[in-house]
């Protein structure tokens, strides 16, 4: 068997898992993945007075590590997007956000032991290396495009590590914006869990429920390690039973998984090591992630801070992103956000109304800046 062959393979793979998306929607998808495989990777490029459009390999903490820089106008701010997992690909993502690309130097990445960067199979992966590669790539840039500081944004996982490498270098980040905010792990499992067992009562949705009750958060296995098939069971009613987007049937898993796929930057062989990336990424950073709860790890920042949150994000539930914006130490101001109308994925769920508020947020960094005192 081929590596083209085998890689749509790996693929359905991943569509399978990931939720439960009609057949005919799966091979779409694997078409299209296999599509764009099939050229070397590349980025296309884009136009305007200052643009920049690069694909690049990065040392970070001393692992290689992949990122996509795109923008028209490289006078214009740095918007860094950490993604979510851990062990998902954020590369890709870039493709749901070209529409800031006229405003803002567009900067993401696939995190160690993610996507094309360098793998964690040395059986360690403590959450203070993403921090400190994220400081590092923060620093990079920086110097690279002659700015003082990045807008940070934090999306899921990433929001846990770019909430803790703002707390661990302020001064780099000119604002802070979390989307579906990691707070404390164990308690939005529960939370989580719990939701979903309820719509599925509310629902009578017998299978749901019979599934659900055979796993529990936060999911450990007999040697005390994260079951993965046992998370992906709950994350699968999770969106069936509407707690991951606003409206699963208009726009859901499968959308996602169809930007991922339609990315140009990956190449057959990138995709063929998504699927063991991510399993071995997530479970090695599972119960760490558990013993952290940034109410008390995180409970003073000295940078602007915004929480933009979707009122049916039940991945990361509402109620303790809400509950930790409130006993947010925040001197430099804060501000929560709700997208009405999204779930855990406003970027895409409410574009426009998401590239607003960015905006305002620069705006309103802008003029904290430069006001006399």
């Amino acid at each position: 068997m081929t590596a083209r062959t085998r890689a749509p393979r790996a693929i359905e793979t991943v569509l399978r898992r990931a939720s439960s998306i009609p057949p005919a929607s799966v091979a779409i998808l694997v078409f299209l993945a296999s599509y764009s495989c099939a050229l070397l990777p590349r980025t296309p490029p884009i136009e305007g007075p200052a643009p920049v459009a690069s694909l690049e390999r990065v040392t970070l903490g001393g692992v290689e590590q992949t990122m996509l820089v795109r923008g028209a106008d490289t006078s214009k701010p740095i918007l860094l997007f950490v993604h979510g997992g851990p062990g998902m690909v954020g590369v890709p993502l870039e493709h749901a956000m070209r529409y800031l690309e006229d405003d803002f130097i567009v900067v993401t990445y696939d995190q160690r032991g993610a996507g094309k960067s360098g793998s964690i199979e040395d059986g360690a992966a403590p959450i203070g290396r993403y921090v400190d590669d994220l400081v590092e790539l923060e620093r990079l840039l920086v110097a690279r495009f002659g700015k003082e500081r990045v807008y940070l944004v934090g999306h899921s996982w990433g929001s846990l590590v770019a909430m803790l490498a703002v707390k661990q270098e302020p001064a780099l980040v000119a604002a802070y914006i979390g989307v579906g905010h990691v707070v404390s792990t164990i308690e939005q499992e529960a939370l989580s869990y719990r939701f979903a067992v309820d719509r599925a009562r509310e629902t009578r949705n017998s299978r749901a429920l019979a599934e659900l009750s055979s796993v529990a958060p936060p999911y450990l296995g007999e040697d005390g390690r994260l079951r993965m098939e046992d998370l992906a069971l709950q994350r699968k009613w999770l969106e069936l039973l509407g707690g991951v987007w606003y409206d699963y049937r208009k726009m859901g898993n499968k959308d996602m998984l169809g930007v991922y796929f339609s990315a140009r930057e990956y190449s057959i062989v990138d995709w063929m090591e998504v699927e063991r990336r991510a399993k071995y990424a997530t479970v090695a950073t599972w119960n760490e992630s558990m013993a952290i709860d940034l109410r008390v790890d995180a409970a003073r920042i000295e940078a602007p801070a915004y929480f933009f949150t979707g009122r049916r994000d039940y991945n990361t539930p509402h109620e303790l992103i809400s509950d930790y914006y409130r006993s947010l130490d925040a001197p430099a101001g804060k501000d929560f956000v709700w997208f009405e109308r999204s779930g855990h994925v406003p970027f895409m769920e409410e574009p426009e109304r998401f590239h607003a508020e960015l905006l305002r947020v620069v705006a309103e960094t802008e003029a904290a800046r430069t006001r006399p005192y």
